[in-house]
């Protein structure tokens, strides 16, 4: 456990930094840098990318050959979370534009590159 708080303060950081830079990007768009439910969006993706490291790295020995399996099962449930929560809010005025497809997807991708470089990390140090 004590070897996951690296990714902590690393999965923080990266959500904090692309939440500001994609905030700034909006501004300079001149569109609301709030709207679409983004703080939410970066939020409960950087969680969930922790719950997920957090499981992955406390699975028993006997789980260790189906990393990926749970790995991928992680990545369903937030897919599963933005069709639930956000999709239908997004499609409320009968399509959903790029900034709000954007305002999942740019938090999510960033939360799985993180997730995987601390999977291929910790399956390297238990070599």
């Amino acid at each position: 456990m004590k070897r996951l708080w690296p990714f902590v303060l690393i999965m923080v950081l990266t959500m904090s930094l692309g939440w500001v830079v994609h905030s700034l990007i909006l501004s300079k768009m001149d569109l609301p840098k709030f709207g679409n439910g983004m703080i939410l969006t970066y939020f409960l993706n950087g969680l969930l990318a922790l719950f997920l490291l957090t499981i992955l790295s406390l699975l028993p020995e006997k789980w260790k050959n189906h990393l990926g399996y749970f790995f991928f099962a992680g990545s369903g449930l937030k897919l599963v979370l933005y069709f639930l929560i956000f999709y239908p809010e997004y499609k409320l005025d009968g399509n959903v534009n790029k900034i709000e497809f954007l305002s999942f997807f740019v938090p999510y991708f960033l939360a799985l590159g993180i997730e995987t470089w601390a999977l291929v990390h910790q399956l390297n140090a238990e070599k």
